[in-house]
């Protein structure tokens, strides 16, 4: 019967299944020994990450001359987001811009090793490269660190050919000196000149054009100064060195050569620092010609607001360059140097006037002098040193001195005050200068200012040398007198008080007196004092080193516009030619920092003028 041999067969088979069970156990014994041993499984440990992929990539396949080029490099990897990039490399041949990154992009991607989808991510930096010679033109490595890993990409070469869309004349520049022969001191002016076709006007973008001056903010022997805004009726702000600055340029419409140009036009003053033949860099006008375009509609409302954007898809750099030009740089003679001299160059107006005239002794008077450039070239007015005034002005007392730079002229006031009525003017002043047209020194004077004193102010107390100076001669003979026993006043008090005042008088006038019998000694008694509180109020180098230049000429007896350390060199070299040479060799570093442009602390300067000050006294 079918049934029961059926129950038969499912039987056996649950049997079979009981006996396999049962027997597993001691099989896999039996066989494990031969085929592996067993093991306790063990965390699982992760791969290592992956080194960064790194590439470059230039567009378009086929640059020419001027072809603007993009080239972007990507470090692909977990790493990438902290990459740097260490420098810019020098490609020669072409210029190299960098434009932006780095960006960070992330995204999944298909791992073969372990058939899994990973997170990674993409950092990109973006350049522009423009070539500027037909041939074959080679990209050094860009070189990034990447978590303390230095990578670098590959050595790119890639075929220039000659440019066939634009020509050579659709901007052009001109730099133009002033002169070709100039002084120390003495401004240089460059004008500037750049112009364009009409036929380019239309197809440069906003930003499109730029001016390269590498030396609009300093080279050897050539100092910067503010340009002028200019006086025109269209100013243009032409961005300047790879946008670093922007310098504002006349923009006109001339006809030049028979045609059509759009101008633009500066002048860049230049203040010569140091003698010699000096040659500028070369400058370029470059233009960013739009050659090819598309438009990009609006992804979100197409259509709706407009006609979408214009993409500039071809791109040309045309360019102009002007050759540097190269003037001679003369120093200022020492021979018929006047004493008033500072280092005034050019050619000045030089005014003063006193108010009021008639005074009281104890009263004062202000003393205006003025410096104004004369209006037939550029001077440096606004560098100008005044001369040391004071040892000239001994008669009176000064309770004031302002110095003040207005609109195109140099102003210094001195509040004086009469010490005598014997004193009947202000005496005359000089100022001196370069003329660098005449090619000599020029000296003006203004003075003497006759005033008409009287007696009166503080009863004859004025005519002492100095108020603090009676103070302290009271102070002294009253620290030797006995103190007062009792109560009440001692009896001595009164004619005590009277004897100290004559004391303090004739002390005083006695001092005063020696003072007018040895005018020098004073001065050179005086001269470190009065360096070391023009040292604490100087707020430059400049001020700083005419300060020692008049400590020079107070302590040397010099004139009182000061010494140079070459003059204050030859006075000391007999005594002691190492301090000798030491001034010269420190002060020129002084000079050369600060008319270079170079930053000069102020507190070592300080420190450097006060040790020079402590040899010359020890040698004099």
């Amino acid at each position: 019967m079918r049934a029961p041999g059926s129950i038969v067969v499912r039987g056996s088979c649950a049997l079979l299944l009981l006996a396999l069970a049962v027997l597993a156990p001691a099989a896999a014994a039996v066989v494990s020994p031969v085929v592996a041993p067993a093991v306790e499984p063990a965390a699982r440990v992760a791969d290592p990450p992956a080194a960064p992929d790194i590439s470059v990539e230039l567009s378009p396949d086929r640059p020419e001359v001027g072809l603007v080029m993009s080239l972007v490099v990507t470090v692909s990897g977990s790493e990438g987001a902290d990459c740097d990039l260490l420098d810019l490399p020098e490609v020669d041949g072409a210029r190299l811009h960098f434009r932006g990154g780095p960006r960070t992009q992330r995204y999944q991607a298909f791992d073969s090793r372990t058939g899994r989808l990973t997170n990674s991510v993409a950092t990109s930096w973006q350049f522009e490269l423009v070539p500027e010679l037909a041939g074959e033109l080679v990209v050094p490595p860009f070189r990034f660190n990447c978590r303390g890993t230095e990578l670098e990409t590959d050595v790119q070469r890639v075929r220039v050919a000659p440019s066939s869309l634009i020509s050579d004349d659709l901007v052009t520049l001109e730099i133009k000196p002033s002169t070709d022969e100039l002084w120390v001191g003495q401004i240089l002016e460059l004008e500037v000149v750049a112009m364009i076709k009409p036929e380019a006007e239309d197809v440069i973008p906003r930003g499109g054009i730029e001016l390269e001056l590498p030396w609009i903010s300093g080279t050897p022997g050539l100092h910067p100064r503010d340009i002028p805004h200019p006086n025109c009726r269209s100013v243009f702000p032409m961005p300047v060195n790879g946008g670093a600055a922007e310098v504002p340029l006349c923009q006109t419409r001339e006809i030049v050569g028979g045609g059509s140009r759009l101008v633009f036009r500066t002048t860049v003053p230049m203040m010569a620092t140091q003698a010699g033949t000096l040659t500028l860099p070369d400058a370029r006008f470059s233009a960013r010609l739009v050659i090819e375009s598309r438009r990009e509609r609006d992804s979100l409302f197409p259509g709706l607001f407009g006609r979408g954007t214009v993409v500039p898809t071809r791109v040309l750099v045309t360019d102009a360059t002007a050759s540097g030009p190269a003037v001679t740089v003369r120093p200022t003679p020492l021979d018929g140097r006047p004493p008033s001299y500072t280092n005034a160059v050019g050619r000045f107006v030089f005014g003063g006037a006193a108010r009021p005239t008639s005074l009281s002794v104890g009263e004062s008077c202000t003393l205006t002098l003025t410096l104004r450039n004369d209006g037939t070239g550029p001077s440096n007015l606004d560098l100008v040193e005044w001369p040391a005034y004071e040892q000239e002005l001994d008669d009176f007392r000064l309770f004031g001195k302002d110095s003040d730079k207005g609109a195109g002229a140099r102003v210094l006031e001195f509040e004086l005050s009469p010490k005598d009525a014997r004193v009947t003017e202000i005496p005359a002043l000089t100022f001196s200068f370069f003329d660098t047209e005449a090619g000599r020194y020029e000296t003006r004077t203004v003075g003497p200012f006759p005033l008409d004193v009287t007696p009166g102010g503080d009863g004859g107390l004025t005519e002492l040398a100095a108020p603090e100076e009676v103070l302290n001669d009271l102070e002294s003979i009253r620290t030797e007198l006995p103190g007062p026993r009792g109560d009440g006043l001692p009896a001595w008090l009164a004619p005590g008080v009277a004897l100290l005042v004559l004391l303090a008088v004739e002390t005083t006038t006695r001092r005063r007196r020696w003072r007018e019998a040895h005018p020098e000694k004073v001065v050179r008694k005086g001269a470190r004092g009065t360096l070391e509180k023009a040292l604490a109020a100087a707020d430059g180098p400049a001020e700083a080193g005419s300060a020692f230049s008049r400590y020079l000429a107070s302590r040397l007896d010099g004139p009182p516009g000061g010494l140079t350390a070459e003059e204050a060199a030859e006075r000391l070299r007999a005594r002691d030619a190492a301090l000798a040479d030491r001034l010269v060799a420190t002060v020129g570093g002084w000079e050369a920092a600060y008319l270079g442009g170079a930053t000069v602390d102020l507190n070592a300067l300080r420190a450097e003028a006060r040790a020079l000050a402590d040899a010359v006294e020890a040698a004099t």
